[in-house]
């Protein structure tokens, strides 16, 4: 028996997220989660921590994406002029995703 691919469904988003994040930054984490899942394996829930840092340029949106299993985490350094410190879920229920803060969960 074949199981089907996770996020290939519809994609939705909380009105939250809509509001607060903005459209590139939701873009870049869908984009995220293709791009492993095309590699291996994803998990229902996947995992974006978002937070802020400087450097000598400019402002810094940090995001960790992660997952349990299989294990995964990888760090990303976006230059930005808008950020913001979250937890971003992604959760695949299997007829489609949505993506949410973790306090809306």
């Amino acid at each position: 028996m074949t199981t089907a691919k996770r996020f290939q469904g519809p994609k939705y988003c909380t009105a939250r997220v809509a509001a607060a994040l903005p459209l590139s930054l939701q873009l870049f984490i869908w984009t995220l989660i293709e791009q492993v899942g095309s590699d291996s394996e994803l998990d229902y829930l996947q995992v974006f921590n978002l937070d802020t840092s400087q450097d000598g340029s400019g402002t810094i949106q940090l995001m960790v994406h992660s997952q349990e299993v299989p294990a995964y985490s990888k760090q990303y350094a976006i230059p930005s002029q808008t950020t913001l410190k979250a937890k971003v879920y992604v959760i695949d229920d299997g007829a489609y995703s949505t993506m949410l803060f973790a306090e809306e969960y």
